[in-house]
């Protein structure tokens, strides 16, 4: 996985347990410019798991996460861990469905150049 640059998942079912295999995954993918987990019924328990990937995938550009079950706190949780994680070049993040408020939506606008 180590040149791997693009990830799709999205429509395949992952779910929160299957997060734990994907962070495992992609423990070494810092070639990653793209991840879409989109539709995948992940909630605030799975992106709390999600978090780890972020430090592993650091030229991510682009991260679709649209259409799962995140509430304010599971959005604000996963941009505060990219913003940890120094992912401040973002060209395009997907929150469709997501629950964006107001705070999250600044903190998100932040990282995406």
């Amino acid at each position: 996985m180590r040149n791997l640059t693009t990830l799709d998942l999205s429509e395949t079912g992952l779910g929160d347990n299957g997060c734990l295999v994907l962070v495992a995954a992609l423990d070494h993918a810092e070639h990653l410019t793209s991840l879409s987990l989109a539709g995948n019924g992940i909630t605030d328990r799975g992106m709390k798991v999600l978090e780890y990937v972020f430090n592993s995938v650091k030229k991510l550009k682009t991260f679709d996460f649209g259409n799962n079950s995140l509430t304010e706190s599971g959005c604000h949780s996963m941009v505060k861990a990219m913003e940890k994680a120094g992912l401040s070049r973002l060209l395009h993040v997907n929150v469709v469905v997501c629950v964006i408020t107001l705070r999250v939506g600044i903190l998100l606008l932040k990282l995406v150049s």
